[in-house]
């Protein structure tokens, strides 16, 4: 192995290494939450009419609330990491089933918006650049207009011109799916154009200019360039629409982690709210370590950085 190799293998386990003892600070941080606000599982499932004492003291000693703090914290640590994340409240139904299944419909929904996304953002740019003399800069102001009219509203429009259709709107991927890609097209659009901007002003970019190629080529130069950029942005907005499409998933029913949350907020279903929580960190964490690394591993310039 070169010494540029281990310097890589280094700097990738070390990163690795931060992002799981973050997750496992996390975890310990929403469980002490957890406890600490008001009532308990106990009271949730009861309600106003609690058990007896006897009932009381086996339903402790099965959710160890019976040992002390720090016991709670290392049998709960232990128990995630095993895969037992216990059960709903109000179903029965095992958490990290409920959880698998909401993060399983809210992965294929962000992957479906950002592909798409991608490509229409890529296709304006590539027209605005090209064709910049024949397309009046209209691009710009509608990317602008789209971003800052915020994601739910969009999703209130859909809605009302589906039940205007009379179409059927909940549970349903295509209205989340559009909401969000209308969304995204104009934050991700703005962030493609600055990027091509700065890339244009490169010292590269005279050379070519000199040689006499055509726009679309040094189109797809200036789109290597920014590459590393792309990546990372698909990266986080993956992340964003997992943990942070709650209003738009909510608004049409679909059975995501946003979702999720709401149903197991309302209901106080604590170890579905807890089980969403740390899936949700877990998943953000990993992602920004991914984007941190495969930044690194792409942009020579945060390469070089990396090596020294």
């Amino acid at each position: 192995m070169s010494k540029d190799e281990s310097r890589i293998l280094h700097f990738v386990v070390r990163k690795i290494a931060i992002s799981l003892v973050l997750i496992l600070i996390v975890i310990i941080v929403l469980y002490l939450i957890a406890r600490l606000l008001p009532g308990d599982p106990i009271t949730v499932l009861y309600g106003e009419s609690p058990p007896n004492r006897e009932l009381r003291k086996i339903i402790e000693e099965k959710l160890c609330l019976d040992k002390p703090f720090h016991i709670q914290i290392l049998v709960y640590l232990r128990n995630i990491f095993l895969g037992n994340w216990g059960k709903s409240i109000f179903t029965g139904e095992l958490v990290l089933e409920i959880v698998y299944r909401a993060l399983s419909n809210s992965f294929i929904l962000a992957v479906l918006t950002i592909f798409l996304t991608t490509v229409i953002c890529l296709l304006l740019a590539y027209l605005e650049f090209t064709y910049s003399t024949r397309i009046p800069p209209v691009l710009s102001v509608v990317a602008s207009a789209t971003a800052s009219i915020p994601t739910i509203s969009w999703g209130a429009v859909l809605m009302l011109i589906a039940i205007g259709l009379r179409l059927h709107i909940f549970s349903n991927i295509i209205l989340p799916f559009l909401t969000l890609t209308i969304a995204g097209v104009g934050i991700f659009y703005r962030l493609l154009r600055s990027s091509l901007l700065y890339a244009y002003q490169q010292s590269f970019v005279l050379l070519y200019k000199a040689l006499g190629v055509g726009k679309g080529f040094l189109f797809l130069k200036l789109l290597r360039f920014i590459t590393p950029l792309i990546i990372s942005a698909m990266l986080y907005r993956l992340g964003l629409i997992i943990a942070g499409a709650i209003a738009v998933e909510a608004l049409f029913a679909y059975p995501g982690m946003g979702k999720l949350f709401v149903d197991s907020l309302i209901s106080r279903d604590y170890p579905v709210l807890l089980g969403w929580s740390i899936a949700t960190s877990t998943i953000l964490i990993t992602l920004n370590t991914l984007i941190d690394i495969v930044h690194s591993l792409i942009d020579p310039r945060v390469h070089n950085y990396v090596l020294k």
